[in-house]
């Protein structure tokens, strides 16, 4: 028996059940939703799906995570991400591919890494490159970072996806227990369109890869296509810090604020954005910072850069692809905080900030994850599902957009000798101990995820001690 896990980061279960007559592949397989992690991006999720844990218990928030005492940001640990894989529970081979928050874990079988950058793709074994050269040819991956034009990156994307599907049927021979590949192409298709028509001819190209494989498995075998998120389209974007701001709660440098021309600038960028002239603002704002050395977006980086700390109460940082933000209070953590009174000043911004139509709760971070991790931030904030979490100053709180973002529900769709029709919620910390019963190993007792009612097995058992010498 062999268990393929396809990835699609991504895929939303509403696109493909409203355009279900499409897809003659995935149409004919059990689909129910998947719950992602709280926030529903990348990196933490698809840790979450291969490790079994909530990001809490892998310290991970969002693809970087804060220094409390020089307020920098740095990217999330892949090497400890990884020890924590389903991989080190059991003895079966494994071949996983692409998965954010893994770079190549020594493991029986085979790992690739590169899931933004195949191009310095790194093997275990190393051996395992030079073999795919030798089978493929040179790997010939387009950075979308040097690509001007949203056209330009949607065929970009269908390329890239290409070339990983050719390395995928090379691994196929590989003949592993368990596949684990991640494609991007749903996710960098939502990314770069506004347009459902782009998106749902995304999901055509992967329900013929689907069918492709289908073809080549058993009866004995087990097929689950699971995405870490959705995709839903956003009708505005909610400026955080220049909430903050505005409310008093956050001050910005003396001669760092947005001069007139900034702020004139990005309301025209908003008007631009909304008529569909996004590749020509991204020319004239590349123009600006060539000729002029102005940067006309509200970056994420600058916002934090211009902040005066011994006046400034709060702040915000988070990857702005979802309706959901972080708030760290500016407290005795950080090296030039200056609340005393934490929980005070988390009501009081709390309280404030539930008054906005676009705000549909803020809740403490107590009330999210078992864990405190002093890193995580100190209020969660979700918006309404139509509205984006933005994290520049900007001159307005708000900004219409039309453009989609990460939807919290992603999907599950499964066929196989022990899948059997099921409308249970799923989630995606699901996954690593739903694979392990699938091969007759016992769920270790840390691990947050429960093992699907879609698997037909016997009676799930839980081992106390640890496992594989890993410190849980």
């Amino acid at each position: 028996m062999t268990t393929y896990i396809i990835g699609m980061d991504g895929m939303d279960k509403q696109i493909v059940e409203e355009n279900i007559e499409e897809f003659p592949n995935l149409s004919e397989l059990t689909i129910t939703g998947l719950e992602s992690v709280t926030p529903p991006i990348t990196v933490p999720a698809w840790a979450c799906s291969f490790s079994g844990l909530n990001p809490d218990k892998l310290e991970t928030f969002d693809f970087q995570m804060v220094d409390v005492k020089t307020y920098e940001f740095s990217p999330a640990n892949h090497e400890f991400l990884q020890k924590k894989g389903f991989w080190n529970y059991w003895n079966d081979s494994s071949t996983i591919f692409s998965i954010p928050g893994t770079e190549t874990p020594k493991l029986d079988g085979y790992s690739l890494g590169g899931f933004f950058d195949l191009e310095n793709l790194e093997t275990h074994p190393e051996s395992l490159r030079d073999e795919i050269e030798e089978e493929i040819g040179e790997i010939e991956i387009t950075n979308m970072f040097d690509l001007n034009s949203e056209k330009e990156r949607r065929e970009a994307a269908y390329h890239n996806f290409e070339v990983r599907k050719k390395i995928f049927d090379l691994l196929l021979e590989k003949n592993s227990d368990v596949y684990f590949p991640v494609f991007r192409l749903p996710d960098t298709m939502m990314h770069h369109t506004d347009s459902e028509k782009h998106m749902v001819e995304s999901y055509r190209e992967v329900d013929s890869f689907v069918g492709e494989l289908r073809d080549k498995m058993s009866e004995d075998d087990n097929l689950l296509i699971v995405s870490d998120h959705g995709a839903v389209k956003a009708k505005r974007r909610f400026f955080i810090n220049t909430w903050l701001k505005q409310n008093g709660f956050a001050k910005q440098k003396e001669g760092e604020e947005n001069s007139f021309l900034d702020d004139l600038a990005m309301k025209l960028g908003d008007i631009g954005q909304r008529l569909g002239f996004r590749d020509l603002l991204v020319k004239l704002n590349n123009l600006a910072q060539e000729k002029a050395g102005k940067n006309f977006a509200p970056r994420k980086t600058k916002a934090l850069d211009s902040m005066a700390w011994q006046e400034t109460e709060a702040f915000s940082y988070m990857t702005g692809v979802c309706a959901y933000a972080g708030i760290w209070i500016n407290d005795e953590r950080f090296s030039k905080g200056v609340v005393e009174n934490t929980q005070e000043k988390k009501q009081e911004i709390a309280s404030e900030l539930e008054k906005r139509k676009e705000v549909n709760k803020v809740r403490f971070r107590e009330e999210v994850y078992e864990e405190d991790i002093e890193k995580f931030p100190d209020l969660i904030v979700e918006f309404y599902e139509d509205t984006k979490a933005a994290l520049g100053f900007h001159p307005e709180v708000t900004a219409s957009v039309s453009s989609y973002m990460h939807r919290k529900e992603g999907v599950l769709m499964a066929e196989g000798s022990n899948i059997v029709d099921s409308d249970e919620e799923a989630e995606l910390i699901d996954l690593a101990p739903t694979l392990l019963h699938l091969h007759d190993y016992p769920v270790p007792n840390h691990m947050d995820g429960e093992v699907l009612e879609m698997v037909k097995k016997g009676d799930v058992e839980k081992e106390v001690s640890e496992v594989a010498g890993l410190d849980i």
